[in-house]
């Protein structure tokens, strides 16, 4: 804790409390203004930053420059992450619709067993089996190539926060 200019030197401190001491005549009273400065620490994990959060640390006049630049970089490279996970989720809700859909195909064709439809709707199905399992395969491909992707990527964010040395006070 610090004071103020205008405010007196305390006669005694002690971690918690500051002691002054005002000479004041019998009979009168006296006022003594103690003004004190409490600094503040904030901590941000730079992993957690968004957006929104830089924007208002600017706003706020509480960010410099070279922690702006910083920030954008790893806001940067932590959209690219993001964008590859997104990609790898598509993916995988692609595959789990298909494997649904052949759930349904497969339960069709038990069903067909006996009827009169049975070789023209099998002939269809195992058309659609064909091209789902063409598509299946080029999701797998994808997948694992987002997967590298994003292995890289989340390295390069952590390289990109690591050389961020930015130890400022404001």
């Amino acid at each position: 804790m610090g004071t103020y200019p205008s405010t007196p030197k305390p006669e005694e401190s002690s971690q918690s409390f500051h002691r002054f001491r005002v000479s004041v005549e019998a009979g009168k009273t006296a006022e003594l203004t103690v003004e004190s400065v409490h600094p503040e620490e904030i901590t941000f994990a730079l992993t957690n930053l968004d957006h929104d959060e830089v924007a208002l640390l600017v706003q706020q006049k509480r960010m410099t420059p070279p922690m702006q630049q910083a920030f954008d970089r790893i806001l940067k490279q932590k959209e690219k992450v993001e964008e590859i996970s997104s990609h790898i989720s598509e993916r995988k809700r692609e595959s789990d619709q298909i494997a649904a859909d052949q759930n349904r195909i497969r339960e069709n064709m038990k069903a067909l067993k006996g009827s009169s439809e049975e070789k023209a709707l099998l002939q269809r199905y195992v058309g659609q089996f064909d091209a789902q399992e063409s598509r299946l395969a080029v999701l797998r491909k994808e997948s694992a190539d987002l997967s590298v992707q994003e292995t890289q990527a989340r390295a390069e964010l952590d390289r990109v926060i690591m050389e961020a040395h930015v130890d400022e006070n404001f």
